[in-house]
């Protein structure tokens, strides 16, 4: 008898130490992808583009600009991701070919991170 409660009582501790609580499912980062996009010189619209992310789980989205070539040429907002023109000057063929912006989203705990290209053409402006 004894040697059935030993056994019944090792058993219990092993499956009551074995056993794990469930942290539910894992948090997935949100996607975005990277983007190039060509534009005439001297733009008449602040609204360049809108960069799209998407999350799995639904999370809130948040944008921002970590970085940008020339700086502050460009600025996000950071609940819809629409990238208007801070700085006109910059988008001067003459000036600058490109602008390169390297966005960051969050969805409060992954981050991803895209880098939008953004090709000047040259305008004829003597004609």
């Amino acid at each position: 008898m004894n040697t059935i409660k030993f056994l019944a009582l090792a058993c219990a501790i092993v499956f009551f130490f074995s056993c794990e609580e469930d942290d539910g499912p894992t948090n997935r980062a949100p996607v975005v992808e990277d983007r190039t996009m060509n534009m005439d010189e001297n733009p008449t619209s602040d609204l360049l583009t809108t960069i799209t992310a998407t999350d799995a789980d639904d999370d809130t989205l948040t944008y921002s600009i970590v970085s940008q070539t020339p700086a502050n040429s460009v600025l996000i907002n950071s609940t819809n991701g629409e990238v208007y023109i801070a700085n006109a000057s910059a988008f001067d063929y003459e000036q600058n070919t490109s602008i390169v912006v390297n966005i960051e989203v969050t969805d409060g705990v992954n981050i991803t991170q895209s880098t939008l290209t953004i090709n000047i053409l040259d305008v004829n402006e003597n004609g």
